[in-house]
């Protein structure tokens, strides 16, 4: 596509040669996100604030991505059927092909995923035209000769400032009283509870809450509850009527719907006959050898979930953008509906598929997706929960199994992402029968020991950047999947 004539002819009179053959411009990239935003009206959101329209080179194209953007922001879908008419009488469409070339950029549309990516590039490529026409409007009006050099300095300074303030490449500058007022206004604001809970009185006193836009990892050995956790932070929120996705990468459908069946069935004042209660636990019911009681106790707690703000996707080998898509997605569904986005929490860390292969490099990868949950919490506006596994030293130690940041497997920039780092550690995980038996002795001392732990959590916060560190105890029962306070209410 060749230069328009009035920049080739600035630069040609400036330097006398002839002008760049083309400008920088993709076509091919402005239909690939047009193609994406027909398809997908959440291309639209997901591109918001990353390009304009006027940044598109096609005069059609640029019309076009107004029409796709209204529909979109009215809440209407983006289907080309339902607005092509809108472009009857219209040159620049009936010269593309009308209808048919609308047809073309949907069935060439690249996944949404990456309409991001597109739109950064247009951008980009706007800027760069623009810089290649102030810079011939700076030449030419230095090779006139008809302004003094204080005169073409100040011109030349005013032309690319302008072109910074419009290119959407300026600051977005805060002064420190407004800072100081708006964090305060926000402090007043909140009441005793904070938004998003882990819902246990212990840790939710010492976290205060986890905070929009910030990742919080939960790391812990198998074994330690780190699944029950993640559901009982994911249900918490959700009771309180705030929007919870969960991303289980590990845990397939059936087994997270029985867990927190039972976990809602669990009534902590139950009856224990012969050291085991009558609440349904999860092993039974996967067995299905519960009781009609049992069986009606889960009917109950299906009931007490509906209308929950709850949604779970099993997939395996996510990647961060995939899951951020799908997000993004629900939390503008549930907006739509007067409900506010509560917390991603993601099960786990060590199973999301990184967007780049690292040519092995498992440390390289563990950093792009941790860099990459971050970046997702900040731009989505809510607390990222994401479960870690810990590397084998914690087991080759003594008596104190505590983890510590050392031991977040594979990479450091875990710790350096996330604003919050708990670990978890259940003692009665350690006190099984060893595999080289026991005498009575022994036994009855690791039985005593194991009463005093049995339903006994540790929640380790090693990282608080917001506030206090130390480590809390709440109650768990494995078997019921349930996670409660340590004070029963």
């Amino acid at each position: 596509m060749a230069a328009p004539a009035g920049l080739a002819q600035a630069i040609d009179g400036a330097f006398g040669v002839s002008p760049p053959p083309q400008l920088p411009v993709n076509i091919e990239a402005e239909q690939a996100l047009l193609g994406a935003m027909l398809c997908d009206r959440e291309a639209v959101f997901a591109v918001e604030g990353l390009v304009r329209p006027s940044q598109l080179y096609e005069p059609f194209h640029q019309r076009l991505f107004e029409v796709i953007r209204a529909n979109a922001q009215a809440g209407r879908a983006t289907d080309p059927a339902l607005f092509s008419h809108r472009f009857t009488g219209d040159e620049g469409f009936a010269d593309l092909g009308g209808g048919q070339y609308l047809g073309d950029l949907v069935n060439r549309a690249p996944p949404t995923a990456n309409a991001a990516d597109y739109a950064r590039t247009i951008a980009a490529l706007h800027t760069r035209r623009e810089l290649i026409r102030a810079g011939g409007e700076i030449a030419a009006a230095s090779a006139s000769g008809e302004e003094d050099a204080d005169t073409l300095l100040g011109f030349a300074e005013r032309t690319i400032s302008e072109l910074a303030d419009g290119s959407g490449a300026q600051e977005d500058w805060r002064d420190g009283p407004q800072v100081i007022a708006g964090a305060m206004t926000s402090a007043r604001s909140r009441d005793r509870t904070a938004d998003c809970i882990a819902g246990v009185a212990e840790v939710d006193e010492m976290l205060g809450g986890f905070n929009a836009g910030e990742l919080a990892i939960v790391g812990g050995r198998p074994g330690s509850g780190k699944s029950t956790v993640a559901l009982q932070i994911a249900k918490a929120n959700a009771a309180r009527g705030l929007g919870v996705v969960f991303f289980s990468l590990e845990m397939g459908e059936e087994p997270i719907g029985l867990r927190l069946a039972c976990d809602l069935a669990y009534d902590r004042r139950a009856p224990v006959y012969c050291g085991q209660s009558d609440n349904p636990t999860f092993d039974r019911a996967r067995k299905n050898r519960l009781t009609v009681d049992e069986w009606r106790r889960l009917d109950a707690a299906k009931e007490t979930a509906e209308g929950w703000p709850l949604l779970f996707d099993t997939r395996p080998g996510l990647t961060v953008s995939r899951m951020e898509q799908a997000a993004r997605r629900a939390f503008g569904r549930w907006r739509r509906k007067g409900i506010k986005p509560g917390c991603i929490v993601v099960d786990h860390l060590g199973l999301i598929r990184p967007e780049l292969e690292r040519q092995g490099s498992k440390h390289a990868e563990t950093a792009d997706v941790s860099h990459a949950l971050a970046a997702m919490a900040k731009r989505l506006g809510v607390p990222v929960i994401a479960l870690c596994q810990l590397n084998r030293g914690v087991e080759g130690r003594g008596e104190d199994k505590r983890p510590t940041l050392a031991d977040l497997r594979q990479a450091g920039e875990i710790e350096e992402d996330a604003r919050v780092v708990i670990f978890l550690l259940r003692p009665a995980y350690y006190l099984r029968p060893p595999e080289d038996g026991e005498d009575a002795a022994q036994a009855a001392q690791r039985e005593a020991k194991l009463d005093r732990v049995r339903n006994q959590l540790l929640w380790i916060v090693a990282k608080n950047n917001n506030g206090l560190t130390g480590q809390v105890e709440s109650f768990i029962d494995v078997g019921c999947a349930a996670v409660r306070s340590k004070v029963a209410a």
